[in-house]
């Protein structure tokens, strides 16, 4: 093989831009798993070949470029590339070039976290590669989708049957049949081994690692040996069969330390960094697990869209978990809290850091127009993803259109990725933010606030509480699954408006906050959730007095509560906040179609903030439209929403609240026009509507929520609503905080809004029949009719204050 290779060398020496030869040393550079040669060398043969008309040439080049692209991060461009290698075999009838472009179009969907997308085209893939028995890529594939099937079972409460059967089917093929590449039976191997140990099975992950290194020699690429050692020696490390797992990870380390593979570095030094911590090696430790963050930050911060950095820090979240649980056991409570913090919602710091440290309008321009595309691909793509999945057979032209537009997107992005690194490379730095550490949050609070802030792992939870002078650290013995469990029951109860919710309120009471009640000194609560806990309501959480149950007070009656999505958002909150007037923009019970429930308290709602505030703008019915909000919005203090909302988990970005149409377009006002809303003027948006505050939570702890949106916007707090209420609670309870707001800051009026329905008369006096309640909702009617007043948590605890306080 050598000599083919020098022969090629000498060849580009005479002439560099021989096609074939670069073509082939491009192949050379891959093997080696140096990505960024290979790329150059692959440029010089796709331009040949464009020259010469070669299309099945190029459909080559394209396919390769992608498999590289991705690697290096480039998931925009490694789509493009994919596309048109898909779209040129089609015209050259060659089915396996268009089997292998499915293949990789498979593993870019899996790489951003898009599971579903991903097993639909591995699984077009796969069934042409059987037809044709084409082992190597039958076995190729199910690799990809064992690695699929196990971040989605991740990601979900599914098992990790489907893993295991398909991981067990590639290497029975692997066992049975010739392959000419053994090298594809590294992912199957992977995700087994992975799901073994999410299984506890200790015993099949022996078998499976002894299975593994009888392979090894079968191996051809350096790059798979190299994940293979990675792979084996983390095997043996789980076993804590720490001579081998030493033996396997330092020939790992030391390939990476000669640079031949730098893609992987993150992982192998997080593996390594958990061997010397059970070593006892701590300084070491330490390093290693600094230089991994490090490594997958950087890879991260070189990614190209929302959905890539995402999907990016689901897969590094073990590591945080791991690197957060070892600065604890180590009592460097000060650093895990940092770490916690730069593990939160990277996407949504990434974005309002743009809005933070660019004071340049050129460059705030550039990066605004970054965000803007970044936006519009995410949206299209979600688009993509629902027409697609509605059509049969033959392309509609409605996919087409958005497919032609999409493309269009992208290669204006391209474009300007490319702009800006040649005319402005500082502004690079402009595309992220480092979050906050722990002494610049202490620093920006003011004497009366003390943080919440808690993180949870696989089997471990932690709560720091942090004051101007105080960080404490306590640790809750609870495990995340338990946790899930505990947090759902009591949304359940309140949901269905059982009065079993109080013992459950009680009981997280006890776990969450009790233990932080000896540090907490003032009279204002910042929580700043985690995982599961973005869905709690803590202001609905009991202290018992367990001798007068009489005496029991919501932790809402106990403090000012307010959230944060990060702490560091702390000094995103306070250089957007404005000083408070009296002018009101409100739309009320908005026109919309197809909607059989009208809000019949919406007007209501909105007429009540009239009468407090007389100069308040108020929109009702067809009037109340995504025109009038784009007019009017930088003019407000206030923005209010009294309307519908439409969540949509597989496409956040296309949540919406529901505004009335006029003949300038839909009157749905989704999440990615809200980003681009100029709220600089504005103070607070109130979202009086359903489930303002949830999206899609990921384990990267990201939530695409309408409530974020705003933020970006510019507004530094808004009110959203955890469930949904269609009630005239809801209109009593804002005009409640209207009312108080005129004197009071804005999360000391939402608390005594709060407390007048749960202890006032107002609250005794709303008594409603449960199953007509629950009816508004879409829920199932109960067979046994029951009354409930105000005072119940399902009409006052959804409503949060996201962001400032005062």
């Amino acid at each position: 093989m050598q000599g083919a290779i020098d022969e090629f060398s000498k060849s580009v020496s005479i002439d560099p831009n021989h096609p074939y030869s670069n073509h082939k040393l491009a192949l050379n550079s891959l093997f080696k798993g140096n990505f960024e040669e290979a790329f150059q060398r692959i440029q010089i043969a796709e331009r040949e070949y464009n020259k010469l008309g070669n299309r099945a040439k190029l459909a080559e080049c394209h396919l390769f470029m992608g498999s590289v692209l991705l690697q290096m991060g480039k998931d925009i461009h490694a789509i493009q590339k994919l596309e048109s290698a898909l779209d040129l075999y089609e015209k050259e009838h060659d089915l396996r070039g268009q089997t292998n472009a499915l293949s990789q179009m498979g593993s870019v969907y899996y790489q951003v976290g898009n599971y579903d997308k991903a097993l639909t085209y591995l699984q077009k893939a796969y069934d042409i590669f059987e037809s044709n028995k084409d082992f190597d890529g039958m076995v190729h594939v199910l690799g990809v989708q064992a690695l699929t099937s196990y971040a989605k079972a991740m990601h979900s409460d599914e098992t990790y049957t489907a893993t295991i059967s398909i991981a067990q089917k590639a290497l029975k093929i692997g066992r049975e049949q010739h392959l000419n590449l053994f090298d594809n039976l590294l992912m199957s191997i992977s995700a087994l081994g992975a799901a073994y140990w999410q299984n506890d099975d200790k015993t099949q992950l022996k078998e499976l690692i002894s299975e593994a290194e009888q392979l090894k020699d079968k191996f051809q690429m350096p790059m798979s040996r190299f994940t293979f050692d990675i792979m084996i020696g983390k095997g043996y490390e789980r076993l804590d069969q720490l001579d081998l797992a030493e033996l396997h990870l330092g020939r790992a380390m030391k390939a990476l330390s000669e640079g031949n593979v730098k893609t992987l570095s993150a992982f192998i030094n997080a593996s390594c960094a958990r061997l010397k911590e059970k070593q006892g090696e701590l300084e070491e430790a330490h390093r290693l697990y600094d230089l991994a963050i490090k490594e997958h930050e950087r890879f991260r911060g070189d990614t190209q869209t929302l959905s890539f950095k995402m999907a990016a820090g689901e897969r590094m979240l073990s590591t945080y978990n791991e690197a957060i649980e070892f600065l604890i056991d180590t009592k460097d409570y000060a650093g895990a809290f940092n770490l916690a913090e730069r593990s939160k919602a990277r996407s949504f710091l990434d974005l309002i850091g743009t809005k933070l440290e660019s004071s340049e309008s050129a460059a705030n321009r550039l990066i605004e127009e970054e965000r803007k595309l970044q936006f519009a691909m995410s949206k299209l793509e979600e688009q993509l993803a629902q027409a697609s999945s509605a059509q049969s057979g033959q392309e509609s032209p409605k996919v087409k259109k958005i497919k032609t537009e999409l493309d269009n997107n992208r290669a204006l992005y391209t474009q300007l990725i490319e702009r800006i690194k040649k005319e402005r490379p500082e502004l690079s730095s402009l595309l992220t933010v480092n979050p906050s550490n722990i002494s610049e949050i202490q620093s920006l609070l003011d004497d009366d606030t003390t943080i919440l802030e808690y993180y949870i792992t696989e089997k471990r939870t932690f709560l720091w509480v942090v004051s101007k002078k105080i960080l404490s650290l306590i640790e809750i013995p609870i495990k995340q699954k338990v946790l899930k469990q505990k947090v759902n029951s009591f949304r359940d109860s309140i949901s269905s408006l059982s009065n079993d919710y109080k013992h459950q309120a009680i009981d997280l009471y006890d776990l969450l906050i009790r233990p932080a009640l000896s540090h907490i000194t003032n009279k204002r609560l910042a929580i700043v959730p985690h995982s599961v806990l973005h869905y709690l309501p803590f202001q609905a959480l009991i202290d018992s007095n367990k001798t007068n149950s009489q005496d029991d007070l919501f932790l809402i009656q106990q403090y000012d509560v307010f959230y944060l999505p990060s702490a560091s958002l702390v000094k995103f909150t306070i250089s957007k906040r404005k000083q408070k007037t009296d002018s009101v923009l409100a739309f009320g019970n908005p026109d919309t179609e197809g909607k059989s429930i009208d809000l019949i308290y919406a007007a209501k709602e909105v007429e009540s903030i009239k009468k407090i505030y007389p100069d308040a703008l108020v929109f009702f019915g067809a009037e109340a439209s995504k025109k009038k909000l784009k007019q009017f919005a930088n003019q407000f203090s206030i923005v209010h929403f009294a309307s519908h909302a439409e969540l949509n988990s597989q496409s956040p970005m296309l949540s919406s609240l529901k505004l009335s149409s006029e003949k300038d377009g839909e009157g749905d006002l989704q999440l990615h026009e809200v980003f681009h809303l100029n709220l600089s003027q504005t103070s607070l948006v109130v979202l009086s509507a359903c489930e303002t505050g949830l999206g899609k939570l990921t384990t990267g702890d990201e939530v695409n929520s309408l409530s974020r949106g705003f933020i970006y916007a510019g507004s530094p707090s808004v009110i959203a609503s955890l469930w949904k209420v269609s009630d005239e609670s809801t209109a009593t309870l804002m005009s409640h905080f209207y009312s108080n707001l005129q004197s009071s800051d804005k999360a000391k009026s939402l608390r005594i809004a709060q407390i007048e329905l749960i202890s006032g008369e107002t609250g005794k006096g709303i008594v409603r029949d449960a199953n007509e309640v629950l009816s508004r909702g879409h829920k199932i009617k109960k067979t046994q009719s029951f009354t409930v007043n105000g005072t119940h948590p399902f009409f006052w605890a959804p409503f949060v204050l996201i962001g400032d306080w005062q």
